[in-house]
């Protein structure tokens, strides 16, 4: 099997249209590259990464951003699509732009996307995927995290945080069951949002506040995978204006708390995304209003090294980034 790899998708605003690429974190050999939607559409192209096939190697996951219907599609880690479970989480109407991720969110060994909502609303929503057959079209989980009134939209990721009997936690170890992470879209004080999707109505089970008290533009979440039977982490990283700030935070079995925080690109006053393989390798890009190409990494939690994954200069922002974990 292939190691694990970066996944970059241009963002809203870009000029090169929904471009996919995918590449080796050694060396930034490009293993494939590919246009999601239509080469002339604009709005970006989410992306993420997970096995929802059943073979035990990850796919790719794209969603549009805003301007087009908001389809969710897949395709091989070489970049060729596989139709049967492409869908609408919002219904072909919605065209507001959608966030995406993937997990076992209702039980151990489930293949289920969590899709939400970018713009003009922030519903999230949550599909099971049926290997071989495809996405089912109505979903099992829905929750507003933020309340009917927000409109700012959210971003989502999944991360098995620790263990949880409805809204109370257990145990800070993992169980198997990954909880899905929310951050809040501009408009409100940053703040990120976890929920336990095992009940049939989602029950809140943290939350806290991000980047700084007063910020209000806006957050990306993505999961730090635990290691050696650790519960995941939750990467937190700023959109505009938050100097950049990348922050981890971990459930302690009670609440969060703040582990580390380093600013990706020297402090940059773009939205920046993270995402990592580990606490070693975790990868930054600059979105919205970002002016620097490529791929950062960062050695640690903290920072430690920062360099420029290779042969990713070429990478124009603004960028989304997610990783394929063999």
């Amino acid at each position: 099997m292939r190691p694990s790899g970066i996944i970059t998708g241009t963002d809203f605003g870009c000029d090169s249209g929904p471009i996919v690429r995918v590449v080796d974190p050694r060396d930034g050999t490009l293993r494939a590259e590919f246009y999601a939607y239509e080469p002339g559409f604009r709005g970006g192209v989410r992306v993420y990464g997970a096995d929802i096939t059943g073979d035990a190697i990850p796919e790719i996951l794209t969603a549009p951003g805003p301007g087009r219907p908001g389809e969710v599609r897949v395709f091989d880690r070489d970049g060729n699509p596989l139709p049967e479970y492409n869908f609408f989480p919002f219904g072909p109407g919605y065209r507001g732009g959608v966030e995406i991720a993937a997990g076992p969110m209702t039980g151990p060994g489930r293949f289920e996307i969590v899709a939400g909502q970018s713009r003009a609303a922030s519903l999230v929503r949550v599909f099971t995927v049926n290997p071989g057959q495809g996405v089912e079209s109505r979903p099992i989980r829905q929750i507003q995290p933020f309340g009917p009134r927000f409109r700012g939209g959210v971003t989502v990721a999944t991360a098995d945080v620790g263990t949880f009997a409805g809204g109370s936690p257990l145990s800070a170890s993992p169980d198997g069951v990954a909880e899905i992470i929310i951050g809040s879209g501009s408009g409100i004080p940053a703040q990120v949002r976890a929920f336990n999707a095992a009940p049939a109505r989602p029950v809140p089970v943290g939350a806290f506040r991000a980047i700084a008290p007063r910020y209000r533009g806006g957050v990306s979440v993505s999961k730090l995978p635990g290691a050696n039977g650790l519960a995941d982490r939750v990467l937190v990283a700023g959109g505009r204006r938050s100097g950049g700030r990348v922050q981890t935070w971990r459930h302690n079995g009670s609440r969060f708390v703040h582990d580390a925080a380093f600013a990706a690109f020297g402090g940059s006053t773009a939205a920046v995304f993270a995402a990592a393989l580990d606490a070693d390798n975790i990868f930054t890009v600059e979105g919205i209003g970002g002016r620097r190409p490529g791929v950062g990494k960062n050695t640690a939690p903290s920072g430690g090294t920062a360099s420029q994954v290779p042969q990713t200069s070429t990478f124009a922002p603004p960028l989304r980034v997610s990783v394929l974990r063999s």
